[in-house]
């Protein structure tokens, strides 16, 4: 519920920003991520874990990264587990079917992972959004995972090329 209101409160006030590219980069978690616009970010400390939100705006569009340190290892056969979850919540979060045969491989620098398309609406306050995107999710066994997120309200206004260049910016050390 949290995230539906987090990302709708994005879109709003990101959907009233210009344009202009911004680089995020985390030195700890050897992440960086190349921002269509002006990014913000936030960091929740939880007991079982910590989680970095980054999200920036582009036309219509909302991208999202996540960092997940879950304070403890994860086991390497429960990886794609972990990924499969994660990308289970995230459809659930968007009111989305999650449907496993639809799952892809994804890769980011050395690392793999798994992507997962998202189309769904969240309503809030007698409002009703749709969203049509992408997600991808990589989890690492140093019990870190990273998520990454495009989200547009129609198919029409998701730009695939500007959703690409997105993806192609992230790495990891």
């Amino acid at each position: 519920m949290m995230l539906r209101g987090f990302l709708f409160t994005l879109f709003v006030i990101f959907s009233q920003l210009g344009n202009s590219q911004e680089k995020y980069a985390n030195h700890t978690y050897g992440f960086k991520i190349e921002f269509p616009d002006l990014y913000v970010d936030e960091v929740k400390e939880k007991e079982e874990m910590k989680v970095i939100s980054i999200s920036s705006s582009y036309q219509k569009m909302i991208f999202l990264a996540s960092i997940f340190d879950y304070k403890k290892a994860v086991p390497a056969d429960e990886l794609n587990l972990k990924e499969i979850e994660a990308l289970a919540v995230t459809a659930e979060a968007f009111n989305a079917k999650f449907k496993a045969k639809k799952i892809e491989k994804w890769q980011i620098g050395a690392y793999e992972g798994l992507s997962y398309p998202i189309k769904g609406k969240v309503t809030r306050n007698d409002k009703t959004m749709k969203f049509y995107g992408k997600m991808y999710v990589v989890a690492i066994k140093d019990g870190i995972e990273f998520r990454l997120t495009i989200l547009a309200p129609s198919k029409k206004s998701y730009h695939a090329d500007k959703a690409l260049i997105y993806i192609k910016s992230a790495s990891i050390n």
